[in-house]
């Protein structure tokens, strides 16, 4: 049976007002409006129930992945179990970008609320990474941004 989780999102209102959520909020809001439109088009919408981890530390590919809605806390791969989270996020925040430079990831989500994200698979965004090179400058973008949480 499939989780929560990885159950698609197949509601067109909400489905909408997800990618209207990461079109204007946080790093996509911040990239021009054809990769951004680009990247919502290959994304796929999923729920997270509270306290449901849906992004897995030590996955070595995966995609990118963006809150729509909702809160969810970060925490590292290591560390005592007590000690791990490091941060609250919420809409708008993008990670995932280690799986694009072949590492494994380093950080786990668990939902906090009930959560709206989004997937966007590997493959699917290096192909759009090999069809418009300069659009790996929103990915170095991103990672310049996530560096200043760890």
């Amino acid at each position: 049976m499939t989780s929560p989780a990885a159950r698609p999102q197949g509601q067109p209102a909400l489905l909408e007002s997800a990618r209207h959520a990461l079109a204007s909020h946080g790093w996509l809001a911040g990239c021009p409006a054809d990769f951004r439109e680009r990247l919502l088009r290959i994304a796929i919408v999923r729920r997270a129930l509270p306290g449901e981890e849906f992004i897995h530390a030590g996955d070595e590919k995966g995609g990118l992945f963006g809150i729509c809605s909702g809160a969810a806390e970060i925490a590292f791969a290591s560390g005592h179990p007590d000690t791990r989270v490091i941060h609250l996020v919420h809409s708008g925040f993008w990670a995932g970008y280690k799986g694009l430079l072949g590492k494994a990831r380093y950080l786990s989500l668990r939902a906090r609320t009930d959560l709206v994200w989004a997937l966007v698979p590997q493959a699917a965004v290096e192909r759009l990474l090999a069809e418009h090179p300069t659009a790996w400058r929103h990915i170095a973008d991103l990672a310049d941004q996530l560096s200043l949480l760890v």
